[in-house]
């Protein structure tokens, strides 16, 4: 076997195990999107569920590790990882936005 296909292997298998994430974030910028009501329950709907999980990941890592420092860091790199995401797709739903704007302002130049 060649190495295209080892590669191929770990991409099924990276997208089986994390493709539910992925599609959950494009229902998220999808949300965003569609304007001032959706996109505040979707936000909404973010900050909830990234709470649950984030007391979920401290209770765990406190019950399961002695040392606190490690539950600290552990804690802050949730906090700054859940950050991250929604900073991310929050200017990723705004440059798809800013896209089709632009392609729709191409187009009817295009056009006239």
């Amino acid at each position: 076997m060649n190495i295209r296909m080892y590669l191929a292997f770990f991409k099924w298998c990276f997208m089986r195990i994390f493709g539910g994430c992925f599609n959950l974030a494009e229902t998220f910028r999808y949300e965003l999107k569609k304007g001032a009501p959706d996109s505040i329950f979707a936000i909404c709907g973010f900050l909830i569920l990234s709470l649950i999980a984030g007391l979920v990941t401290i209770l765990l890592s406190a019950w399961l590790i002695e040392d606190k420092e490690t539950v600290k860091l552990i804690a802050g790199s949730y906090f700054w990882l859940a950050v991250s995401t929604f900073v991310y797709n929050i200017i990723k739903a705004a440059f798809e936005c800013f896209l089709a704007e632009r392609e729709r302002v191409f187009s009817k130049l295009r056009d006239e």
